[in-house]
């Protein structure tokens, strides 16, 4: 009887999935082991690899007019290891194929339409097709690794975002797919596709992973970015951006009171390319960060902090032809931040790259307890 409740108490416990070896072919944003890849009006960070042609179409309209940047282009004829990163997409494919299920989605959630759901760690399986027509999220730590295996094909909403929760990171999340994947129009996804048939964006859609594919890739007006872990991404750029301060004064000996902070965001026609950052230096902690152009607000107590809003394509958040769009961080008023007395405001719409100030905190002492009002006078009696 023990050996039997044993048994069932460790088959209630999720497995710890190993993250999955891309080998070569993580070496490509985009890859199509049998086909061709086609941008339209898209913008690409990382490399291409395809067995065909690779076709570039450019725009002039804003925001757009090179089709990738930090990469380079590899067709059979001048990548000549271009083999071997197909081999290498075969074999994480099988090894994704071999892993067994800890989840019988069908089974477990009783639908193909995901929208809504939240899932945790571990490898689940449907043997037909999903859609996703809501935003769904994927919650854990930075070493939690998802696997979302469908036997035929995932159909992703159009202004739909895979949110990642509590630490995940996309390196750790791989979509397997049997047949196709089509993203709808506007919607975010994260982590590796790694698909049997072919990979189509609508416009504006975007993955922060890799799109791997034994068929076609299209992307129009799409964007794929090789930056997986966005969150360690911007913690880094922020720090490293930024002038140092002078050395801060010694911790106080009571709790220090927080200073308010506040992001508001007011975005152009491509809001996916805007994203920011708030870290404290003295605990190299990400204090928050939000993309798709979202704003924030929260609480600083004392420290060296730096904020820095990025835009993806370097042109800001473009106020040309509208004045009504920009951003504003701010700062609490009643606490002088700097040596003038200033509080730190940056805002602005038209900042490049990035915009970025790195500010201070100091701990205000409250003031001086009053000393008690002396008793009134007794008058002796008469």
């Amino acid at each position: 009887m023990l050996f039997v409740l044993l048994s069932l108490s460790l088959a209630a416990v999720a497995v710890q999935e190993r993250a999955v070896d891309l080998g070569h072919a993580g070496d490509f944003a985009v890859l199509s082991t049998t086909d061709y890849v086609t941008c339209t009006d898209g913008k690409l960070t990382g490399s291409i690899g395809a067995a065909g042609p690779v076709t570039f179409t450019r725009t002039t309209y804003e925001g757009y007019g090179e089709t990738y940047q930090n990469g380079a282009v590899a067709t059979s004829s001048s990548y000549a290891g271009l083999q071997t990163a197909f081999a290498a997409f075969n074999s994480a494919n099988a090894n994704v194929s071999a892993r067994p299920a800890a989840f019988s989605t069908e089974t477990d959630r009783g639908t193909t339409s995901i929208g809504g759901l939240t899932f945790t760690q571990g490898t689940y399986q449907w043997n037909s097709y999903v859609n996703i027509d809501g935003d769904i999220f994927l919650e854990g730590t930075a070493t939690d690794v998802f696997i979302i295996r469908v036997v035929s094909y995932l159909a992703v909403a159009a202004h739909v975002k895979v949110h990642l929760v509590g630490g995940v990171v996309s390196t750790n999340v791989v979509w397997q797919v049997g047949g196709y994947v089509s993203i709808g129009a506007g919607s975010a996804m994260e982590g590796t596709l790694l698909v049997n048939g072919y990979i189509s964006f609508g416009a504006a859609g975007r993955l922060n992973g890799r799109a791997l594919a034994n068929g076609y890739v299209l992307l129009p007006a799409a964007i794929v970015d090789e930056v997986y872990n966005l969150v360690e991404i911007k913690k880094v750029a922020a720090a490293l951006l930024l002038l140092p301060l002078p050395p801060s004064p010694p911790p106080p000996s009571s709790p220090p009171p927080c200073v308010w902070f506040n992001v508001e965001i007011f975005a152009d026609q491509k809001p996916f390319e805007t994203y920011w950052a708030l870290v404290n230096h003295d605990t190299r902690d990400l204090v928050q960060s939000q993309d798709m152009a979202e704003g924030g607000s929260g609480c600083l107590p004392d420290g060296d902090y730096t904020f820095t809003i990025f835009d993806t394509w370097g042109d800001g958040i473009n106020c040309t032809a509208d004045d009504t769009v920009g951003f504003a961080f701010t700062i609490s008023t009643g606490y002088s931040l700097d040596a003038d007395g200033v509080h730190p405001i940056l805002s602005g719409c038209n900042f490049g790259n990035y915009s970025s100030i790195r500010f201070a905190v100091p701990y205000l002492a409250p003031p001086p307890t009053p000393p008690p009002s002396p008793p009134p006078p007794v008058t002796p009696p008469s």
